[in-house]
């Protein structure tokens, strides 16, 4: 039986953006603009070095000098919001003053960071919302599932939240979602080369936005023949690995030869990476009490 123009628009990925996108503006509108936290201004001075210097620097610039160059743990968040503080003249002002005044700063500064700097940071946020629709629909949820799913994570609040923070949580929370919709198209039957490489490309966008997701990566690679057997898929052997690599290393390659063309260092990150997994595998080594 053909289905009618309302289950049509119930089913369409579209009209989900759609709702994502007037979710967050709900929930953004009624707030208001907030003094940065302490690990805001570290990828603020990053970025506050790009858009006034044009150099990758997590340096504080003095006033007459320009930052030596530095290989920065994760690069696309800064980027962003230097576009951002290119692009609005208040938004840099704003910012300028906080970093300057960090421990007096609602004191002394004009906390506004303005419609644009929403109108993104929004944007990233409803994506990663409608993310929760694609990733549920590629899992083989149902469409009432993936709108319970989507309907459960807008009521945490939480890509809202870090759309209003100057932190990678943003940018991350909007790719990881597809990150993991991309891993069940690659690993199912229906998974072709062009899925594969699409999956690698993700997982090195993740990881240009916290290193720690080298390692989440590694481990992808090299379970995705194992992932595709479990799943039945079978068939493509370590090709899927090998495409899927391919695509990763398009997009961390860039970011590691300008690291060794600018300070020497061939590598993703400097001096980050392992002190985060370090962090993480402390969990590990926790007692039930502790856990309790």
């Amino acid at each position: 039986m053909k289905a009618g123009p309302a289950q049509r628009a119930f089913s369409s990925p579209w009209l989900a953006l759609a709702v994502a996108v007037v979710i967050i503006a709900a929930q953004l509108a009624p707030k208001r603009d907030r003094p940065i936290y302490a690990d805001e201004l570290q990828y603020l001075t990053v970025s506050m070095n790009l858009a006034e210097h044009g150099v990758f620097s997590d340096r504080a610039a003095a006033p007459d000098r320009v930052p030596p160059a530095s290989a920065f743990f994760a690069p696309v968040a800064p980027a962003l919001y230097a576009v951002l503080l290119g692009a609005a003249p208040d938004l840099k002002a704003s910012i300028a003053c906080q970093l300057a005044h960090p421990n007096d700063a609602p004191q002394r500064c004009k906390i506004a960071y303005g419609l644009l700097m929403r109108m993104v940071m929004g944007g990233l946020a409803a994506l990663g919302l409608w993310g929760s629709w694609v990733l549920a629909r590629s899992l083989g949820f149902s469409t009432s599932g993936a709108w319970v799913a989507l309907a459960i994570v807008a009521a945490s609040g939480s890509h809202a939240y870090f759309a209003r923070h100057f932190l990678t949580e943003t940018p991350l929370l909007a790719v990881f979602p597809f990150f993991l919709a991309l891993l069940a198209r690659a690993t199912a039957k229906a998974g072709r080369r062009t899925d594969w490489i699409a999956l690698g490309l993700a997982m090195g966008l993740l990881a240009l936005i916290r290193p720690s997701y080298a390692y989440q990566a590694y481990a992808v690679i090299l379970a995705l023949p194992l992932l595709r057997h479990f799943r039945g898929a079978g068939g493509a052997g370590p090709a899927v690995s090998g495409w899927t690599a391919l695509g990763y290393a398009a997009a961390v390659l860039p970011w590691m030869l300008r690291n060794q063309l600018v300070v020497g260092q061939f590598a993703l990150t400097a001096g980050y990476d392992h002190y985060i997994l370090v962090q993480r595998l402390i969990y590990n080594q926790m007692s039930w009490a502790e856990w309790a």
